[in-house]
This record gives C-alpha cells, structure tokens and sequence, in this order.
C-alpha cells in the first residue's frame, strides 16, 4: 500500500480555526494511520507485504503560510514508523 494523504490548508496558525486544522488532521494523519492500522493485522499474517507512506520536505520545514499543514506532515513523519516491518 501506497499512504499518499494529500490536503493542504494554507495560512498561518493564529489566522486558522482550530475546525481547519481538525480537519487537516483527521486526513493528513489520521487518515494515514488508520489506512496503516487497517492494513497492518493482514501484512503481519502473510508475514509479506509493505506500507510505503509518503510524507512531505514542509514536514522538516516549511513556510509559516502552511503551519497547519506542516504540523501534520511532521505527525506522519514521526508517529507512523511501525517496528518490525
């Protein structure tokens, strides 16, 4: 599986509802983690398979005008390595 979640919301923190960057959230990462959470308990059982999940450069560091974005981007870089796999 290929997790490539992209929403990109753009405009600086304080400017943006915290509706907006739910949102960017629920798709930027916790989309991708339940796409990987649903996918793991067959991989493991077949004992084959991978999960390539594609983040973005503006999860290091990006622009102040995609803080949101870049916030949820670093989330997948960081919260979605699975061990033994």
């Amino acid at each position: 599986m290929v997790n490539n979640v992209a929403y990109m919301v753009t405009g600086i923190a304080e400017e943006t509802s915290a509706e907006v960057v739910r949102r960017q959230f629920e798709t930027g990462f916790w989309g991708a983690m339940n796409l990987t959470n649903a996918l793991l308990p067959s991989v493991r059982a077949r004992k084959e398979g991978q999960i390539v999940t594609v983040s973005s450069i503006v999860g290091l560091a990006g622009p102040p005008s995609l803080s949101c974005c870049t916030a949820s981007k670093h989330a997948v870089q960081d919260g979605l390595q699975v061990p033994g796999l």
